[in-house]
């Protein structure tokens, strides 16, 4: 069985994932990803990729929402932070 981190939230059963299926691929990465995010209501996702950029993504509609380039520094990995429109990134 798998736990969310211990912070008293639903436990996923080994059919429980068995059962889970591809919702969405996303192709705009154009090098290996390195980190993704979910915000917390589960309607935004952000990815961090050795082509040195992130892309914010509408996990519903499938939509890029924004891509963010990083040339300078690169980026490895990423967050959101208590908002939606705010991510760290290293």
């Amino acid at each position: 069985m798998a736990s969310n981190g211990g912070d008293g939230g639903d436990i996923l059963s080994d059919k429980t994932v068995q059962s889970m299926r591809i919702a969405r691929v996303f192709h705009d990465n154009k090098a290996r990803v390195n980190s993704l995010d979910f915000f917390r209501d589960g309607k935004t996702l952000i990815t961090s990729s050795d082509d040195e950029s992130m892309h914010l993504y509408n996990c519903e509609s499938g939509e890029l929402m924004q891509t963010i380039l990083s040339k300078k520094y690169g980026v490895s990995h990423v967050r959101f932070t208590h908002h939606n429109n705010n991510v760290i990134c290293a």
